[in-house]
């Protein structure tokens, strides 16, 4: 009876993992409970495992069972391409691979010496984070520091420490209760309490005084018009889609900026002039279009290149153009494809080819960083002073509700890292305008802005002066975890897969 349980405390813990993400998070006082119960009780499992096998298995298990809920978005791309029956039995399984990694970390927390594995496991565990920001090419989906997507004072500590630093505070909090649990009334002699307690408490007071310090932004002096149809994936090359966006974007004021999503025009713009030409006659000579594509690169008859492409457009024609760099495997390529034998879930056989420039688009003086869907997930862009604003498109179609929310919220950060607004707009997601310090300046209908059709127009503001973070990106905070894994691991034993830790 004891043992059923044990196994029933396990797996609810387990699920309460998956709340700590948007958009439970919603809840920020539900959310902190949840992952501070979730957090002390994998370390307290790895702490108290007899063997490191233990730690390993107990730490796999209970982040497969918070990836259930976190990645359960990840069924719908497969439903959209006929293949609901296989549809849980692939994300299961890539949520028991990706859980790999919390095994990892319970495997080395196993051997750091008692009395530093409470620090240990949260260096440990966001040293890891960044590994999974780059490791097969990279999926930084869901990190720690996504907890605060709804709190601005606490996301401002990332514009100096970046999303990983933010995450290493926000583990080393959610464990408090381990302490607590573990150490009793003599936590209050803990240097580690204290250090925690401080981090945790200059964090959001510099986050205050950074809300304070701009509470108005300046204006810029040019508008945006956000368009989101609502494109549904089998109508997704319907070549009247065209002709609806262009009415869509008629709505409302004149602005000197459209801004459509991610291919939402259904043609290969370069070689398709009748289609350009009437984007062209849309534009006029008083605004420029921003929208998404594919193109096709022929290297000869038999040999070509597709690109996801993002590209501006004004009444000459197109004035320049960015092929997305870094792809989303399975999705637009098959990494490793002579091995695995799997079809991508987008549309046709033929994989995406990864773009080889940066660009930084130039309308009239107006400096825009173009970011296309998967990238707007990676931290460390390191911006230079000049650019005024990212401008991200999408296709949130391939999203379930909670994966759409989730994609917003981490974009959020890209905006406080950076000190740039970014402007978002995705076909079926949440499209806004986000302010330098990660706020809703507008969107359309709200964060809700879901399976619905819309437009918005917004004022842009100015950028705010470039954080700390945009400099040095993520280079000072890896540094500084690989020397707190040196401290955690300075006088650890000897690896042996059968004794456990002597408590101290």
């Amino acid at each position: 009876m004891n043992k059923i349980f044990s196994i029933f405390i396990y797996v609810l813990i387990g699920l309460m993992g998956g709340i700590v993400f948007p958009p439970f998070n919603k809840m920020i006082l539900l959310s902190l409970v949840c992952g501070g119960i979730y957090f002390s009780y994998l370390l307290y499992g790895i702490v108290r495992s007899k063997s490191a096998r233990g730690a390993f298995l107990f730490s796999w298990g209970l982040g497969f069972l918070s990836y259930i809920i976190s990645f359960s978005w990840l069924v719908q791309p497969f439903e959209f391409v006929g293949a609901s029956a296989v549809a849980p039995l692939v994300v299961v399984f890539f949520d028991l691979c990706w859980s790999v990694f919390f095994g990892i970390v319970g495997l080395f927390t196993f051997y750091i010496k008692r009395e530093k594995q409470y620090l240990g496991f949260a260096i440990l565990f966001t040293l890891i984070e960044w590994v999974k920001s780059w490791i097969f090419t990279g999926f930084p989906w869901n990190p720690v520091a996504l907890v605060w997507s709804n709190n601005l004072a606490m996301m401002q500590s990332v514009s100096v420490i970046g999303t990983y630093g933010l995450g290493f505070i926000t583990i080393s909090f959610l464990c408090l209760p381990y302490l607590f649990f573990e150490r009793g009334k003599t936590i209050f002699k803990s240097l580690q309490f204290y250090c925690v307690m401080c981090l945790t408490v200059v964090s959001l007071s510099f986050g205050y005084w950074r809300i304070g310090k701009y509470k108005t932004f300046e204006p810029l002096g040019k508008s945006v018009k956000l368009v989101n149809r609502n494109v549904v994936q089998q109508d997704k090359y319907d070549i009247s889609n065209i002709d609806e966006y262009i009415k869509f974007s008629k709505i409302g004021a004149d602005t000197d900026i459209v801004i459509w999503s991610e291919t939402a025009v259904p043609v290969d713009l370069f070689r398709d002039e009748y289609s350009l030409m009437k984007l062209m006659n849309f534009v006029g000579d008083n605004k420029t279009l921003i929208t998404g594509f594919d193109r096709v690169e022929f290297l000869s008859a038999r040999n070509f290149k597709l690109y996801n492409v993002m590209a501006i457009i004004d009444y000459v024609g197109i004035l320049d153009f960015y092929d997305k760099r870094h792809l989303v495997p399975f999705g637009e390529y098959i990494p490793f494809k002579k091995l695995i034998p799997f079809q991508k879930m987008v549309e046709g056989m033929i994989d995406f080819s990864s773009g080889e420039r940066e660009v930084i688009f130039d309308i009239g003086g107006l400096k825009i960083y173009p970011v296309i869907c998967y990238e707007a997930i990676f931290s460390g862009l390191k911006l230079p002073q000049e650019v005024d604003f990212i401008v991200n498109i999408s296709n949130d179609k391939w999203f379930a509700g909670i994966g759409k929310v989730q994609h917003f919220d981490i974009v959020k950060f890209r905006a406080v890292e950076e000190g740039v607004p970014v402007v978002r707009v995705a076909n079926d997601g949440i499209s806004a305008v986000i302010s330098p310090l990660g706020s809703l300046i507008k969107s359309i209908d709200g964060r809700e802005f879901l399976n619905e059709s819309g437009i918005v127009d917004v004022e842009l503001v100015k950028r705010i002066s470039r954080p700390f973070f945009s400099k040095t990106g993520n280079l000072l905070v890896v540094f500084l975890l690989i020397c707190g894994v040196i401290w955690s691991f300075c006088s650890f034993k000897p690896f042996d897969f059968t004794k456990k830790n002597k408590k101290y």
